[in-house]
Formats: C-alpha cells, sequence, structure tokens
C-alpha cells in the first residue's frame, strides 16, 4: 500500500511542478486583433475583438470593442485569410480574394445598404502575434489596413492553488501511512 501511495505522491509532484517548468501549461492564451483601416473614400475604422486561437483564416460577426467608426455606418463583420488567393468572405464583395496576396476584409452597412473594405497582405499573414500592413496592389482606390495581432495570457492561479492544495493532501495521507505503519511494526 505505501509503495502505491509513493509512486502517487511522486507523479503528482511531477505534475504539479511542470507548470512552474513550461509556465506555457498554466496560461489561458487569447489574441486580441486590433484593426485600423482606411478605406478608399478616406473615413478611417478602429476596432478590436478576441480570439482563442491563431486562425490562418476566419470570420468575425460579434464581439467587437473599442469601436471607432463614422457615425452614419454600423461595423458588421470582420475575416481574414492568411494562403494567397484565398477567400475572405464579406457578402458586399462579388471577389473577395487576391491572386498571390492572402486579404482581410471590413464589411459595415448603412440602414439597408452595405459596404466593405476589402485589402490585400503578404501570404502568411496572421499566422503569429505581429503587426500586419495591407499591400497596396497598384489599385489607388484601395486603403490602407493595419491589423495588429497581441497574446493575451492570462495566469490561472486558481488552477495551480487547487492542484496544490491536492500535492499537499497526498502527502499528508502518504506520511499518515507510512506513520501508522511505523506504530504498527
Amino acid at each position: 500500500m505505501a509503495r502505491k501511495l509513493g509512486i502517487a505522491a511522486i507523479l503528482t509532484v511531477v505534475v504539479a511542478i511542470l507548470p512552474f517548468i513550461n509556465p506555457l501549461v498554466a496560461r489561458a492564451d487569447t489574441f486580441q486583433y486590433s484593426v485600423t483601416t482606411v478605406p478608399g473614400f478616406g473615413s478611417s475604422f478602429q476596432f478590436s475583438f478576441t480570439e482563442p486561437t491563431l486562425a490562418s483564416s476566419g470570420e468575425v460577426t460579434s464581439g467587437f470593442f473599442s469601436i471607432t467608426i463614422p457615425k452614419f455606418l454600423s461595423l458588421d463583420s470582420f475575416s481574414w485569410n492568411s494562403a494567397a488567393g484565398g477567400d475572405c468572405p464579406v457578402d458586399h464583395f462579388s471577389n473577395n480574394s487576391f491572386d498571390s496576396f492572402g486579404c482581410a476584409a471590413v464589411g459595415y452597412s448603412l440602414g439597408s445598404s452595405h459596404g466593405g473594405d476589402l485589402e490585400a497582405f503578404t501570404p502568411g499573414s496572421f499566422l503569429a502575434p505581429g503587426i500586419f500592413k495591407s499591400t497596396i496592389t497598384g489599385n489607388s482606390f484601395l486603403g490602407v489596413m493595419t491589423v495588429t495581432i497581441t497574446d493575451v495570457s492570462v495566469p490561472e492561479p486558481s488552477t495551480l492553488m487547487l492542484l496544490g492544495t491536492g500535492v499537499l493532501s497526498l502527502f499528508g495521507i502518504a506520511r499518515k501511512t507510512r506513520f501508522s505503519l511505523s506504530c504498527k511494526q
């Protein structure tokens, strides 16, 4: 019995030490996307949102914060695609991609009419935290878009405290068992 408790205690200690050896184990990562765009017609847009992972493509239609857009417009969606020629789904465009570029698009509406801003990016953008600026493809009507992705790491102290309490309990049980076995002999 004491041998089984000893093995369990050793495994528990190893698991308890792991978050201190590799701090990435004890984090809840989210990524904040901050978008600033100046479409071809000149009005600037700024907004942010968070995502649980860094996806190579995606579309967000809610959860925006820190929104600064012209008062007469409302923000509908933001989509991105890191692949060259990948699609950026915004209902307002007939051509949602660039042949040799990645893309990002902002969709907005004014009452019942819709519009948007589709910008070209270097293929492979949006796959890691960083600052990504749109690539001008020779069309003077295109605007400029900057997408900043930051890693917002949040430590999970409650999980670590629960794990530590469990480790202390196992040590207490193991010690009590050893003490009890030594008293019987």
